[in-house]
């Protein structure tokens, strides 16, 4: 955690940019005994520094939102992107009610 601070630092210092180290979330990686040992003792490894409590860490079946897609360990992912896929389907049934029609008026259809 403190290396990835300092390389964050140093690339924000670099590039002007801001990076919200309030967003951040950690998703433990690696065999389920690792994982469960990030969660309870907020450490990374067993001699690196605490990782500070306004750092959220994903637990497993806990879908994290990166970029626009949901990552995490042992998730659901039918539930996660239900949301999505009925808003979809709302937009869907709405245009359908208005019975779009797909015309080529432009010049270069002809």
């Amino acid at each position: 955690m403190e290396d990835l601070q300092r390389i964050l630092k140093r690339w924000c210092n670099a590039s002007g940019a801001k990076f919200n180290t309030q967003k951040t979330e950690i998703i433990p990686i690696g065999i389920l005994e690792h994982r469960i040992r990030v969660i309870e003792t907020r450490k990374a490894k067993r001699d690196s520094e605490e990782i500070p409590a306004y750092i959220h860490i994903a637990k497993d079946g806990e879908p994290v939102r990166i970029l626009g897609t949901w990552i995490g360990n042992k998730m659901d992912n039918e539930n996660v992107w239900s949301v999505q896929l009925n808003k979809i389907d709302h937009a869907l049934e709405g245009w359908e009610k208005s019975n779009p029609l797909l015309r080529a008026e432009s010049s270069l259809f002809k």
